[in-house]
């Protein structure tokens, strides 16, 4: 086991940009390798861009809050089973399309954070003040997110932000435009300890949650068939077609509303009447022709 420290093109105290996978990067020169620590240190900006799967490392720590750990579509093992395997206390970690398996826990000191889209696969705990951010996709978070860390969801393009895993939240995560969407998974249970305001986006809850009362209701109707037919000992009668009917139609209702609020929110974002697109700069392109009266009527003329 080495502990290698990026240096990049430079030195490990103003490292520079490059790849994971090259040996010159690292000092001692060579590959992070399985059972290794990274350190990820120095000052300046840089980025440090994962070109491949990485091998199992004991740890990851990032120090710099310049520094950007680029995780792309590949997938970074870190095999330590620490409460900190890897800790990100300054800088930042992107992912799009990758993965994160961590054994251990994984701490994001106030400032730091993973933005972006793919999957966390940590088996502890997400500790710090930290952030969690969807962005650009889908990112699955498993494990436990302790209360300290916060949740986001970008707004520019469509980003789900799905827990996996167990999560507090003490602020309330902001869903205001139709491209934020969170979601909690069939096993996840997260819980906010903060008053939610929802004007536009998408909660979704895995598994059934929202039909919940419709299940039980289906539930009750069963029991009731079989108390019909085989006279379930103990079961009080009477009391059982009005709760069905009840519960029946409460799920249904509130399966209603969901439709009925996906819609509201589009109509409300139509209101706007805002752009698809702004147009910055326009380069290769003569410029418009601006019409006025004078040129249209030169050209009414030719034509008749």
């Amino acid at each position: 086991m080495a502990t290698r420290t990026w240096k990049g093109g430079g030195t490990t105290a103003n490292p520079k940009s490059g790849n994971w996978g090259t040996s010159a990067n690292w000092s001692p020169a060579g590959v992070p390798a399985a059972g290794d620590d990274v350190v990820i240190d120095g000052s300046g900006a840089y980025t440090v861009t994962l070109n491949g799967n990485t091998a199992a490392l004991n740890a990851l720590t990032i120090n710099n809050s310049a520094a950007t750990l680029v995780i792309a579509t590949f997938t970074l093992h870190v095999s330590g089973t620490g409460a900190s395997a890897i800790n990100v206390r300054a800088g930042q970690i992107t992912i799009a399309g990758g993965t994160v398996n961590d054994a251990g826990g994984m701490t994001l000191a106030s400032g730091a954070g993973v933005t972006g889209a793919g999957a966390l696969k940590i088996s502890g705990h997400y500790t710090g003040a930290g952030l969690l951010q969807a962005s650009g996709g889908t990112l699955d978070v498993f494990g436990t997110i302790d209360s300290g860390i916060a949740l986001q969801i970008a707004s520019a393009s469509a980003s789900i932000l799905k827990i996996e895993g167990t999560g507090t939240a003490v602020a309330a995560v902001a869903i205001s435009g139709a491209n934020q969407t969170l979601e909690v998974g069939a096993s996840g249970n997260l819980t906010i300890n903060a008053v939610e305001s929802i004007s536009n986006g998408t909660i979704h809850l895995i598994g059934g949650t929202l039909t919940a009362a419709s299940g039980i209701a289906i539930l009750g109707i069963i029991i009731v068939l079989l108390d019909q037919f085989f006279s379930v000992p103990g079961l009080v009668k009477g009391w059982s077609s009005t709760v069905i009917i009840v519960l029946f139609i409460g799920g249904v209702q509130l399966i209603c509303i969901g439709i009925i609020g996906e819609y509201v929110g589009r109509i409300y974002g139509e209101s706007k009447r805002r752009p698809l697109y702004i147009v910055r700069e326009r380069m290769g392109f003569d410029a418009p022709e601006q019409l006025s009266v004078r040129n249209i009527r030169p050209r009414i003329s030719a034509s008749r």
